[in-house]
């Protein structure tokens, strides 16, 4: 089953709202649609977005205030060259607010995702603080996380600058889970159904997109949806995923998969070359309720089970293991034909050769086509 998405015009119009404000802070569980949901708002505007995604295990200074600037750089067609300093002076975070007023004339999205994932170094922590003191107009940062982060913003809260996003916001309401419903189904859902449905899910989106790859019909009763074996796949009141119980050789097996969209066991060999990893994959996918059967015999992983299994294994791998395992990772999804995703990867992990492989592809297809949705990766 493809993903679905329905119209949310109430959420699209509250983020819009909230994007006028100094610091955004987007704050709930995996699955809650935070990053997709900021990327839809911020194309409203005419405000272009410096994204930084701390689990990328370049958390250092350097590398922070050089993605900034060369995100900035690109924005603005500019080649200067800007060195990135080793420490922070006292005026790096005013000459980037300078160096935005002077480049981008309706201002930037500081946007820094993933902040559970790594904590920020304490040089970046100073540098966000010095930028909020100053109240710049042409910066509006934007916090997502899956816990609330750990920065001091007592100033814009005390100003009416800081407007917060959580999962109640996120959230699917009634009439959208019946929307939701309705589309997968093709047909109207019966109203007990969908308010089963929603005391369920708690609108959870990621719990809706599971429960539609389980039921790709409506059920027979309540007692069918109450009493399914992957009930925590789909209901976060349920969840019972238990890290401990997985050794570190499970861990960094199932890490593995939790970059694909879908899996079968024997992904597993092509991403690890372990003998014996589909066996023991396999095994582990049966005996727990954290994986949601999916066509042709492959599976899709928990959400939550997913952020929790790279945030345990990328605190035991060095960042070079995790980089070339992620281009490793990329370059299956490639072969497979999932472009945007392997694409994402290889820019996060800065594989300018391989990015640029994919990218001329998809112009090919365009130029071929005419379709503009072939290009979505890229924008």
């Amino acid at each position: 089953m493809q993903k679905r998405w329905i119209p949310r015009p109430g959420l699209q119009t509250v983020l819009e709202k909230a994007l006028q404000r100094q610091v955004i802070v987007v704050v709930a569980p995996p699955g809650y649609g935070k990053t997709s949901s900021i990327r839809k708002a911020i194309a409203s505007f005419d405000r272009p977005a410096i994204w930084f995604t701390c689990g990328d295990s370049k958390n250092r200074f350097a590398g922070f205030i050089n993605t900034l600037y060369s995100q900035l750089d690109e924005m603005a067609n500019n080649t200067t060259s800007h060195p990135p300093p080793e420490q922070i002076p006292e005026d790096c975070a005013i000459d980037f607010v300078k160096s935005v007023e002077e480049t981008l004339p309706h201002g930037v999205f500081l946007v820094l995702d993933s902040l559970d994932q790594n904590p920020l170094k304490s040089e970046i922590r100073l540098f966000l603080k010095q930028i909020l003191d100053s109240h710049p107009v042409s910066i509006h940062m934007i916090l997502i996380s899956a816990a609330e982060p750990h920065l001091d913003l007592t100033d814009p809260a005390r100003s009416r600058q800081l407007v917060v996003i959580d999962e109640q916001c996120l959230a699917f309401t009634r009439l959208e889970i019946a929307e939701f419903l309705s589309s997968i189904w093709g047909k109207t859902a019966k109203p007990q159904l969908v308010d089963e449905v929603m005391e369920l899910t708690l609108g959870w989106p990621q719990g809706l997109q599971a429960l539609g790859f389980l039921f790709s019909s409506p059920p027979e009763s309540l007692q069918e949806l109450r009493s399914s074996t992957h009930l925590a796949s789909f209901s976060p009141k349920e969840q019972t995923l238990c890290l401990p119980s997985l050794d570190r050789m499970e861990r960094e097996l199932l890490y593995s998969l939790s970059f694909l969209k879908t899996f079968s066991t024997e992904d597993v060999i092509l991403l690890t070359g372990v003998p014996g990893a589909a066996d023991h994959v396999e095994q582990i996918v049966q005996a727990r309720p954290d994986f949601i059967p999916a066509e042709s015999g492959r599976f899709i992983m928990n959400p939550v089970l997913r952020a929790s299994l790279r945030a345990a294994v990328e605190r035991e791998w060095s960042p070079r293991k995790i980089k070339e395992h992620k281009i490793l990772v990329a370059s299956i999804l490639e072969s497979r034909g999932e472009l945007e995703r392997s694409l994402r990867l290889y820019l996060e992990n800065s594989d300018g050769n391989s990015a640029h492989r994919i990218l001329t592809t998809l112009g090919s297809q365009w130029i071929m086509t005419s379709d503009p949705s072939v290009l979505t990766a890229t924008t």
